[in-house]
């Protein structure tokens, strides 16, 4: 039976949260492009990560000429690991001071910190797969079980992004130096490389036991929990 006074009661309800919504994206959206206007600006400091990247691998290429599966596999997490920590400890560096201000009266906190991780996902995604085919052609391909290798790939990218961008947040609004990021980091990265290394050792050996789904979720458990509570301090950490 048509109640018109219900529909008085939702529409405006569901008119609200289209607005909001709309709203929201579009505010995520330019403030992705933000990121990347100025990263361009500052070419200087990906260069840097990128030499950092090639300077790694040329060491390891001419300290050994052949890696065994195992020893490639963790090489390179080592090397994203440590491209990953140089990368994204800058992230709330250049809000700092008066743009901090600037964007604390005009921008949502949570699309600023959602803008912040996916724009360095993408960032780290694009250093990740070069640095994947740079290992690939220096030390040849192990990789046995592709979809095993892909779903690690991104999930470690993903991890690493989570992280060290909340990681950089609560170092940079705490009145701390991009040296206290890999800190605080440290006990919270340690069990998500291990899983990331034990599923890409099965994944270059098709050896050994392996409990693929759990040490998938047990990964994003970890990932669910720091932005879960990320979502929560974040607002008040930025506000001070």
């Amino acid at each position: 039976m048509y109640n018109p006074s219900i529909r008085s009661l939702k529409e405006p309800d569901l008119l609200y949260l289209y607005i909001f919504g709309k709203s929201m994206f579009k505010q995520l959206s330019r403030l992705i492009i933000k990121e990347f206007q100025l990263e361009w600006r500052q070419k200087y400091a990906l260069g840097g990560i990128v030499l950092y990247v090639a300077a790694s691998m040329m060491l390891v290429f001419l300290s050994t000429y052949s890696l065994q599966p195992i020893m490639w596999i963790t090489f390179f997490w080592l090397m994203m690991l440590f491209a990953a920590i140089n990368a994204l400890a800058k992230s709330f560096m250049q809000d700092s001071g008066e743009r901090q201000l600037y964007f604390y009266q005009l921008v949502n906190p949570y699309m600023l910190l959602l803008s912040k991780i996916i724009y360095n996902f993408l960032l780290l995604l694009l250093m990740s797969v070069i640095g994947l085919l740079a290992f690939i052609i220096l030390f040849n391909n192990p990789i046995v079980e592709y979809t095993i290798f892909v779903t690690v790939f991104f999930l470690g990218v993903l991890s690493f992004s989570i992280l060290f961008t909340v990681m950089s947040s609560i170092a940079t609004q705490s009145g701390g130096s991009s040296v206290i990021m890999p800190i605080i980091s440290f006990p919270v990265i340690v069990p998500v490389f291990v899983l990331l290394l034990k599923l890409s050792k099965y994944a270059v050996t098709s050896t050994g036991t392996l409990n693929y789904a759990q040490d998938v979720l047990s990964v994003l458990a970890i990932n669910v929990a720091i932005l879960s509570v990320a979502f929560l301090l974040f607002p008040y950490i930025w506000r001070n």
